[in-house]
């Protein structure tokens, strides 16, 4: 028999999934000697034995690696024989690698396994929290650093009782190096804090509010049921979950509902449902196999899915689609566990627990300072959180389920692993300020930073940079190149200058990019396109070459040089962003373009006759007057003629979120209705003008009848 010894390292998503267990069982079933060891750089195995069995171990992980794994790279090379006569053993992670390959794993809903030991009143975590294990838990949320160990996590400061470093060590044990193991004689604790906190003079950390001696209720049971209690009560609950605080009522009772509304000022906005089981979530909503899988695998996202129920209208509003999600973690499991004892709902509002425009609450002491006047209680631990991560949001259509919200159990894996294909420099893209994230990039991958909401807000902005720089760290990277939005005054340009400046990344190399164009090219990089292409780009508002307000783009070209070949018919774009806001402006300036001055006015006074008769003639002045190039107050913005549609078909004058007009049009939308309006083409193939006015007359026709 010939003794050989290989060297094999993965890269990718490798840490924090099992994969160290399961290469030390392989190891062990062949009879190899070695180590296998986490590393910046990924996993790192050296085994030596017989040289078929060898092969047959290098099959094996090949085919049989952690349903959670991600490989991203693959290298074997034979190295010189070590006589070691010791068994294979798992080796203490190294950090002493200058170049980092490894991933931080991202948060994965609670698995079967540990769903089971949290119902079952005979198991030592019934009921725990904080249960989880190598296939299932908080991962990102809580890394600091890589590689992925515990004392590089938030759970440094929690060390294991005799009974989890036993599991922790064995081989054999399903939470073997699963770095979060805790259970209730060592790990993090709930506490209660009744709501008007500030009021009652508490501080802003857990001990402060320990040492105040207030009736603050421990786990197990005492603080879920002073929740429990309020939430069967028609209340609302701030809920410190893995990545942030949500906000959580009652979804059937529609003055829950509302009471929440009013108080977090947001009276229209959809909000998210968590449905205690899929039986739940199926007397909901119209599921779909395809919803129900996502809805139950290891990411947990919300998705939007069509829905008849009565609670629509107080959950969205004007939709016929609301956002539901299936408890991910186990102290969601515990908190509906313990509603269904007391005949509590099986439906709870989960909406992010933030006030309107700002990122979600990280900490205790955030949520108490922005949160208290929200709510009626807290319901926090002492696990801190590192990175803090909205719920994802998956929205599923007949053409397949598309992530439109890219934030828990997606970030950071790497959001294009084989499109681009090749090696890259280390790329910075800021991406924009609404619904903003950033990229980075790293050999052939783009990895995008969670969702960090609009930049308007000084605290999103600052979410922003945090996210940008930790997200820079894990990756251990420098980038060469910046990208950024051809406006010169967002927030993420700026941003992006700033970050050039201090990478040391020289002024050729931070370029500016059109908007829409950039939208073209990352739909390319996505499907792994190299073009020629026609791109069409149908948005609400981008800075244009022209200095004009684009938004609904058809180009012809490849990634980096595009020409503009058509564009909608430009009209005004009276008051700016305020006609974002207040859309019958919108309304006024395609009924101006397609009537004229006259008659135009005429329907204006008629539709949106709530206004004041002089500012609808001010707005009607401001249209009429003559469009030059170089004028911000001209859009071709799709999202704005679909803005002027909604408020002409009588859907509302105004909105609340970005979006909604766009959204209750397409849900007013009966495709059980036949007929179609004109949408005309002008000019050649160089230069196409998408004409809508004639569909402007036939829907004014419509709603005159």
């Amino acid at each position: 028999m010939t003794t050989r010894r290989f060297r094999i390292e993965f890269t990718g998503r490798v840490q924090g999934v099992g994969f160290r267990p399961t290469v030390y069982r392989y190891a062990r079933e062949f009879d190899l000697r070695g180590w296998v060891s986490n590393g910046p750089e990924g996993v790192t195995i050296e085994a030596e034995g017989e040289e078929r069995s060898l092969a047959r171990f290098i099959d094996r992980m090949q085919r049989g690696l952690p349903a959670r794994a991600a490989v991203g790279g693959f290298h074997v090379r034979p190295i010189p024989v070590a006589d070691s006569s010791g068994p294979f053993e798992i080796r203490p992670s190294r950090s002493t690698v200058s170049a980092t390959h490894a991933l931080v794993p991202p948060d994965l809903g609670i698995c079967e396994d540990c769903r089971r030991e949290v119902l079952d009143p005979a198991d030592r975590r019934y009921l725990y929290p904080f249960t989880n294990c190598t296939n299932c838990g908080p991962r990102f949320s809580m890394v600091t650093a890589v590689p992925y160990d515990r004392p590089n996590t938030t759970m440094r400061d929690f060390p294991m009782c005799p009974d989890c470093r036993a599991e922790y060590n064995d081989p054999a044990n399903r939470r073997f190096h699963a770095e979060p193991n805790a259970c209730p004689a060592c790990g993090p604790r709930l506490t209660w804090i009744a709501g008007r906190a500030r009021e009652m003079g508490l501080g802003t950390d857990i001990a402060r509010l320990q040492v105040a001696q207030l009736a603050i209720l421990q786990y197990p049971c005492p603080s879920l049921s002073a929740a429990t209690e309020i939430l069967a009560g028609g209340g609302i609950v701030a809920i410190q979950s893995i990545g942030g605080f949500h906000i959580a009522c009652d979804a059937r009772r529609m003055a829950a509902v509302e009471t929440l509304r009013r108080r977090k000022n947001r009276p229209h906005k959809p909000l998210a449902v968590m449905a205690a089981d899929l039986a739940a979530a199926r007397a909901a909503a119209d599921l779909t196999a395809l919803e129900e899988n996502i809805l139950s695998g290891p990411e947990a996202p919300i998705v939007t899915v069509p829905s008849s129920s009565a609670i629509l209208k107080w959950i969205a509003p004007g939709l016929r689609r609301m956002g539901i999600l299936l408890p991910y973690t186990p102290l969601h499991l515990a908190l509906f566990q313990q509603l269904r004892n007391v005949n509590g709902p099986d439906l709870l509002v989960m909406t992010s627990g933030n006030p309107p425009g700002e990122p979600i609450c990280r900490t205790p002491a955030e949520a108490i300072g922005r949160l208290d006047g929200l709510v009626d209680g807290f319901l926090i631990h002492d696990r801190p959180i590192h990175n803090r991560l909205d719920d994802s949001v998956v929205v599923s259509r007949k053409s397949g389920a598309h992530c439109v919200r890219l934030a828990r159990g997606y970030v950071p894996v790497p959001v294009s692993p084989t499109s681009i294909g090749r090696p890259l420099p280390v790329i910075f893209a800021a991406g924009a300020d609404l619904k903003s994230a950033a990229c980075v990039t790293r050999s052939g991958e783009a990895f995008l930073t969670q969702y960090a909401g609009d930049l308007g807000q000084l605290a999103n902005e600052t979410f922003y940079d945090e996210a940008i720089e930790r997200m820079v760290r894990f990756l251990d990277v420098k980038p060469e190149i910046v990208v950024h939005d051809l406006h010169p005054d967002m927030v993420s340009t700026r941003a992006a200058r700033r970050f050039a400046s201090t990478w040391g990344v020289p002024p050729e190399s931070v370029h500016a990019v059109q908007h829409h164009h950039a939208h073209v090219a990352a739909a390319m990089a996505e499907h792994g396109l190299s073009g020629p292409v026609i791109g069409v780009a149908l948005d609400g508002a981008g800075y244009g070459e022209d200095g004009t307000v684009w938004g609904c783009e058809w180009f012809v070209g490849r990634g980096q040089d595009f020409t503009r070949v058509g564009h909608l018919l430009p009209v005004s774009l009276p008051g700016g962003d305020k006609a974002a806001v207040e859309i019958w402006r919108m309304g006024v300036a395609w009924l101006m373009a397609a009537f004229g001055e006259e008659a135009g006015l005429r329907h204006a006074a008629y539709f949106f006759k709530d206004n004041a008769a002089g500012k609808i003639e001010r707005i009607a002045r401001i249209c009429g007057r003559p469009r030059r190039p170089g004028l911000s107050a001209v859009t071709s913005s799709a999202g704005r003629l679909f803005d002027a549609v909604s408020a002409l078909a009588g859907l509302g004058s105004s909105v609340t979120y970005e979006g909604q007009a766009a959204m209750e049009l397409e849900a007013a939308y009966d495709d059980r209705v036949e007929g179609e309006y004109e949408i005309r083409l002008r000019g050649d193939a160089s230069s196409l003008v998408i004409d809508p006015r004639p569909a402007i007359r036939a829907a004014v026709s419509d709603r005159l009848k």
